[in-house]
């Protein structure tokens, strides 16, 4: 376990070398169901990103974004401050790793918001990984946001990360098929009325024997 999250460690430190583009689409990653209840991030940010001004405000924001959203969810969110930990019960651990963003708060800024982050999606409790995502809103697929904004950025990065971990779609239950001796005796109660029926019709006998063996499948 230790091992794991050491490694997990140097990852967040020197980055990943093999990170999906960000505009390749994913399936969702396969959490087990156990672990939707708990949601707990951890953030991570280099010394030029912790050194930033807006750093404590730019967090506050995310991490509100992120509660937001995990209440649709079921999630309960708990924020992971320091070292990479595991937890006794099930849940989700996201390791947020920023590696740069610009804050703007004021829409008639002449600056235009950005964030460039990677998100580490673990079982809180073995640190197993589930998958990477990398987000970056400066990405084509991000320019339906408005880039003056950083809150409205981060509610919507953060609505990309549930899509990554919703649940699976179900399709209504299919009712039971029905026993073979069940099929059986209503296929024969539906004969018995089909003669029923051709014996109270006055018919010809070449008529009556056509229409006999039809019903029975001779």
């Amino acid at each position: 376990m230790r091992a794991t999250l050491l490694f997990l460690t140097a990852v967040l430190i020197t980055g990943c070398a093999t990170d999906a583009p960000e505009d390749l689409p994913a399936a969702p990653l396969a959490v087990p169901t156990d672990s939707r209840t708990q949601l707990i991030v951890n953030f991570k940010a280099g010394n030029q990103v912790f050194r930033n001004a807006h750093w404590d405000r730019f967090k506050a924001s995310w991490r509100t974004a992120i509660e937001k959203e995990a209440s649709s969810y079921g999630y309960s969110v708990t924020e992971q401050v320091g070292p990479i930990t595991t937890t006794s019960t099930p849940g989700l651990l996201l390791i947020i790793k920023v590696d740069d963003f610009l804050y703007v708060s004021d829409p008639e800024s002449d600056e235009d918001a950005w964030v460039d982050a990677r998100v580490i999606y673990l079982d809180a409790q073995t640190a197993k990984e589930y998958g990477e995502r990398s987000y970056n809103t400066n990405a084509s697929s991000w320019e339906s946001i408005s880039a003056a904004m950083t809150n409205e950025q981060v509610q919507a990065l953060a609505k990309r990360m549930f899509d990554e971990i919703r649940p699976p779609e179900t399709s209504p239950s299919a009712p039971p098929p029905a026993p073979a001796a069940q099929i059986a005796t209503s296929h024969e109660q539906g004969k018995q009325q089909q003669l029923e029926q051709l014996n109270r019709e006055r018919l010809n006998y070449e008529e009556y024997q056509k229409r006999y063996r039809e019903i029975v499948g001779q």
